[in-house]
């Protein structure tokens, strides 16, 4: 165990990640069930032991019912990988949001545990206008869940906007960021992320890892930096947070 992560391991226990590609052969993540277990074994080292599938799901190219058929299958061959590193698995996506989402009543099965608890992708060029409020708000509506922003500092408008994040937040969705912005993002970046956090308006972290080689799942070191610079108050709190969403709170 490295230095970070016995650090890490003083701070708290039973860490989540909550936004992963470790899945193999569903969608740009992991290649194989032996890269898959490479990932999960890393996560295991830094202390995790709970994962969150959340492969993307594009509603506009796939139905619903063949994309699950496949999480299933997928599912199936790392399950007795998790078994053996003694990991729980919680199958979830990372939900593209398209107005074909609306041909459905129910996507309670795209969730977190099954719960309300969705993870949201827009375009990176998504300026988050009263229109694409609108259309979030009719999400939560009909279909009865939760929005979790998935890596909001891709989005200016949510990460250096405040009352853009605050109003989101009223309506009821969540903020989660990517662990690794943390360490290679700059300055400004890092401080609005931590001032989120300490505000309460970001409130789950992931790695959203694809691979064992570019896009590892590197949990520990931006964990760390959340710890050093909001203070494990808030790092315990990010957890918290996980583990309510996990237990459908």
């Amino acid at each position: 165990m490295d230095m970070v992560t016995t650090e890490l391991m003083g701070t708290n226990c039973g860490y989540i990640d909550f936004h992963t590609h470790i899945l193999p052969e569903i969608d740009d993540g992991s290649a194989s069930a032996g890269m898959s277990e490479i990932m999960l074994t890393s996560l295991k080292k830094q202390g995790v032991d709970s994962v969150v599938l959340t492969p993307h799901y594009y509603s506009d190219r796939e139905s619903m019912d063949s994309f699950l058929k496949r999480r299933e299958a997928a599912v199936s061959k790392i399950q007795p990988i998790a078994e053996k590193l003694k990991m729980q698995l919680y199958p979830a996506c990372e939900l593209y949001f398209t107005d074909y989402i609306f041909n459905y009543e129910d996507i309670s099965d795209l969730c977190v545990n099954k719960g309300k608890y969705v993870l949201t992708e827009f375009p990176f060029s998504c300026t988050f206008s009263d229109g694409t409020i609108m259309k979030i708000e009719r999400l939560m509506a009909t279909l009865n869940v939760i929005p979790i922003l998935a890596h909001i500092e891709r989005y200016p408008p949510l990460l250096k906007n405040h009352s853009c994040r605050s109003e989101l937040e009223e309506m009821g969705c969540l903020m989660q960021v990517n662990l690794g912005s943390f360490v290679k993002t700059g300055h400004m970046q890092r401080k609005a992320m931590i001032k989120g956090i300490k505000d309460g308006t970001i409130h789950i972290v992931g790695t959203d890892c694809h691979n064992n080689t570019t896009r590892p799942p590197q949990f520990s070191q931006g964990f760390q930096v959340i710890c050093k610079k909001a203070g494990s108050q808030y790092a315990d709190g990010l957890v918290e947070n996980a583990k309510k969403i996990l237990q459908c709170k």
